[in-house]
């Protein structure tokens, strides 16, 4: 079992943000978009603003 720490710099920010941490289960990015897993709560993240787009956001996917 591992704990992992994710950040996330964006463009407009000088350094960079702890956006999660803990037990991460899978992460994805696909074209600006940060898809992650941390205690089964999935969250969408815009790695160009650092925004969520999507509130409660409970299943996401991409296709391979």
């Amino acid at each position: 079992m591992y704990t992992f720490s994710l950040y996330l710099q964006t463009y407009k920010a000088r350094s960079p943000v702890a956006i999660a941490e803990g037990q991460l289960d899978n992460t994805a990015i696909e074209h600006t978009y940060l898809l992650f897993s941390i205690h089964r709560n999935v969250r969408l993240v815009d790695i160009e603003t650092g925004e969520e787009p999507l509130a409660g956001l409970k299943f996401a996917f991409w296709a391979r």
